[in-house]
């Protein structure tokens, strides 16, 4: 028998600007360690969760550009479920949920814009995982 350790702490930042385009959904990439979360592993732009437990996930995710008539979609996906959705140019969402060690959580985005074919994610976008 061996112990799982409780679910650590991890966060990601935003590495500079992410054209999404005029597009339809899709996972957001170029993502850091957030600093004070030196423990989180990024795989695949996605957070690699060390330990089991509930966590809860805040995702700021802020759209720089955008298109005219624009509407800014973005979820929090835990192993390609979706956990949390919002709509709006700069809004943060949080959802609480279980993990497992080993498990993936990361955000995906969608842009449309009726006359303009571009929305950017600013680098102020950055992820959040906090034990519960």
């Amino acid at each position: 028998w061996t112990s799982v350790p409780p679910v650590q702490p991890a966060g990601m930042t935003k590495n500079g600007v992410y054209t999404l385009g005029n597009t339809s959904r899709k996972i957001v990439t170029g993502w850091s360690v957030r600093s004070g979360y030196s423990g989180t592993i990024i795989s695949s732009n996605r957070i690699q969760v060390v330990g089991s437990g509930t966590v809860e996930v805040f995702a700021q995710i802020n759209f720089a550009g955008r298109g005219f008539n624009s509407v800014q979609d973005r979820w929090i996906v835990h192993n390609g479920v979706d956990k949390a959705t919002a709509e709006g140019q700069s809004v943060g969402i949080t959802a609480t949920f279980t993990v497992s060690d080993g498990d993936f959580i990361w955000i995906d985005a969608k842009a449309s814009s009726i006359t303009l074919n571009y929305d950017d994610i600013a680098a102020t976008s950055y992820v959040t995982v906090t034990p519960v």
